[in-house]
């Protein structure tokens, strides 16, 4: 089997990164959105809404991005802050 990410290392392929969260999200975890987005070029945030994450990777692989982000937070203390990331490399 190939190295699946030899293309982004070597330059050939450019990363699109779809960026959403948990349902229900915050204005603390927008603040970091906007900072990811500043640091990931081609990077772009779509409301989770009440999807669930197959169909968010379903969107993503047909809008051709190659990176799924999905961010948490924990909703228990009163300064709520991101404390999950998954990040997923989407199928060509």
């Amino acid at each position: 089997a190939g190295d699946e990410f030899a293309s982004i290392f070597g330059n050939e392929l450019k990363p699109k990164v779809m960026i959403t969260t948990r349902p229900k999200p915050s204005k603390h975890l927008f603040r970091f959105i906007a900072d990811l987005m500043t640091l990931l070029p081609k990077s772009f945030y779509y409301e989770r809404k009440k999807f669930d994450i197959k169909q968010i990777c379903q969107f993503a692989t047909n809008k051709k991005f190659t990176h799924l982000i999905v961010l948490g937070e924990d909703k228990k203390y009163k300064k709520k802050m991101c404390n999950g990331m998954i990040v997923s490399r989407l199928p060509d």
